[in-house]
């Protein structure tokens, strides 16, 4: 049921699409960056040219599908229930080999949150290079967009005190890169199991997914599902949008810390995960980098009256908002 009504109200479409040359200039991207991450917008944009990136997304991608077809007892020595799953490896519920691994690409023990990466080691000795080249190169991506948005605040806000993107995020050592495998299309999805996200970081970036054939393990080309990643994004009108992307490009979506950042100028979108029946044996290898100022970060929003909208969501961040207010106070109200 839920698949028909997915096919009967989805459109397609490219999101707005930076080049990485233009990133790496002095180039004027305020337009782009209003019509991607705007209300009317899809609260996400792709970057494509990046140099090392489609060597790197592939190479880690491939580690995904091995790491989730690991023993149970290898598996097992990666597992961290002591933070709620938040670091090392969680196994998916599902009969099939599938799961999420998760660590910080920059510090293996973050003193600020008493916790230490948990590399598969012997097991999988190539994961930590290849998850650290992937995350570096994005990282230094999403340094550059932050400069640029930067740039647009300042002209949105000239005479009033705004944060700077990229000082916050480069400063940062919490970032969590996950790496994930699991059944691209499961039999049994209901309307209940569907459950639309509002990103909550500053920004989630992510690659194009591999798709897996489960019985051959062999890699299928985007171009076999016409370059479909199963994203849904809900618009402002509340029409579902089906963002196709190709293998090269990153997605950069903004969410609800950078809401409060610009002032509401951006402005989140709620997401979701959909595959139809031709996924079908199929599993899904992706990467995720969530970005977000260190806790004791002081968030500062330039525009308090318009940062916050009528929804509930919003509603108890701005009860629960004030001024230099830190990221780990507000982080507890959106989980």
């Amino acid at each position: 049921m839920l698949n028909k009504l997915f096919t009967r109200f989805l459109s397609h479409k490219l999101p707005i699409n930076l080049k990485f040359a233009d990133l790496n200039s002095t180039k004027n991207l305020s337009n782009e960056l209003f019509e991607a991450f705007s209300n009317d917008g899809l609260g996400l944009l792709t970057i494509s040219g990046i140099p090392n990136f489609p060597s790197q997304r592939a190479k880690l991608l491939a580690l995904s599908y091995e790491l989730s077809h690991l023993s149970v007892t290898e598996k097992a020595k990666i597992e961290h229930p002591e933070s709620g799953f938040q670091i090392g490896w969680k196994e998916g519920q599902s009969q099939y080999p599938c799961g999420t691994f998760a660590a910080n690409p920059l510090d293996d023990y973050n003193q600020e949150l008493y916790y230490q990466n948990l590399w598969p080691g012997y097991a999988l000795p190539a994961l930590r290079p290849a998850f650290r080249e992937l995350s570096t190169t994005i990282l230094n991506t999403v340094f550059l967009i932050s400069f640029h948005i930067d740039k647009y605040l300042e002209t949105l806000y000239p005479y009033t005190n705004t944060m700077s993107f990229e000082d916050l995020l480069y400063n940062s050592r919490s970032h969590i890169g996950s790496l994930s495998h699991f059944l691209s299309f499961r039999q049994n999805y209901s309307e209940s199991n569907d459950k639309w996200k509002t990103c909550n970081d500053v920004f989630c970036a992510y690659t194009c997914p591999v798709y897996v054939n489960t019985v051959t393990s062999c890699p299928l080309g985007p171009e076999i599902f016409d370059y479909e990643t199963g994203i849904v994004v809900l618009d402002y009108h509340e029409n579902q949008v089906h963002i196709k992307l190709n293998s090269d490009m990153l997605v950069i979506q903004v969410g609800k810390i950078a809401q409060i950042l610009s002032g509401g100028v951006f402005q989140p979108k709620k997401s979701s995960l959909v595959h139809s029946e031709k996924f079908s044996g199929t599993g899904r290898s992706e990467f995720r980098m969530s970005l977000n100022p260190n806790n004791d970060c002081e968030l500062i929003c330039p525009d308090e009256n318009n940062a916050f909208s009528c929804s509930e969501a919003d509603n108890g961040l701005k009860k629960n908002w004030k001024a230099g207010v830190t990221f780990a106070n507000i982080a507890r109200v959106l989980n």
